[in-house]
């Protein structure tokens, strides 16, 4: 929660209510719905949850909540439906965890990394993957996750 709060609090003006649905229909990659995932991100997201193969295949089958849309107006229309936004994101979180786990490392309960993976991807600067490291260089986004992570358990 501390996630979707920090996307919405950092990341959502006006504009984006009102014109996030316009812009996803002409083409753009614009980030869609309560948790603000891009077109292209839940594309990927789908791709993973149904590749086995791939290297952030997450640990457990959640192809059975997100299913494969077919098309970008299926996934626009699915990133407008808060309940499945919800999975999505939950999804995305899902397979940096696994992923970091296949190196040791456990970001479950790390809202800092978790967050500042959400915002910035799972690529590098370079194009790469990111390395999953215990010491993860945090961004403005993962800190203030953190901070409304730590706030919300008191």
């Amino acid at each position: 929660k501390a996630i979707v709060y920090t996307e919405r609090v950092l990341n959502v003006d006006w504009k984006d209510e009102y014109l996030e649905n316009s812009a996803a229909r002409v083409g753009h990659n614009t980030s869609i719905g309560l948790c603000q995932i891009k077109i292209t991100t839940a594309m990927w997201i789908e791709k993973q949850l149904m590749d086995s193969t791939s290297q952030f295949h997450p640990n457990n089958n959640y192809s059975l909540a997100i299913t494969k849309s077919g098309t970008r107006e299926n996934v626009i229309n699915k990133l407008l439906n808060t309940p499945i936004n919800i999975l999505y994101a939950a999804a995305y979180l899902r397979i940096f965890i696994d992923y970091f786990r296949k190196y040791d490392i456990d970001i479950a309960s790390n809202p800092a990394i978790l967050g500042t993976i959400y915002s910035s991807g799972i690529s590098d600067k370079k194009g790469g993957t990111i390395t999953p490291v215990p010491n993860f260089k945090l961004n403005k986004f993962g800190k203030y996750a953190k901070q409304i992570y730590l706030e919300s358990k008191l």
